[in-house]
């Protein structure tokens, strides 16, 4: 805003050009949101498919995971043993 200065221009001109910059920096955040959300979504998509794939498919996970669920739950330390040293 200060090169405005420079110039000699009426307040009106002045005032045009101070919203034109408005309006670009406006434009500015606009395109960067897009990016970030352009971005985020990316990100989304890529740890679904991960999860699919990893998590959701994995028949060991799933068979641990409904061990889990139906009680068979071991105690802290009996689990921790069990990591430490194998069943």
């Amino acid at each position: 805003m200060f090169r405005l200065d420079w110039y000699d221009l009426s307040q009106e001109e002045i005032q045009e050009y101070r919203e034109k910059i408005e309006y670009y920096n406006k434009l500015l955040q606009l395109d960067y949101s897009l990016r970030n959300l352009s971005i985020l979504k990316d990100f989304k998509e890529a740890n679904e498919r991960d999860y699919q794939e990893n998590w959701l498919n994995n028949s060991d996970f799933q068979n641990d995971l409904r061990k889990w669920k139906n009680g068979d739950k071991p105690g802290f330390f009996e689990s921790l043993f069990n990591d430490l040293f194998g069943k």
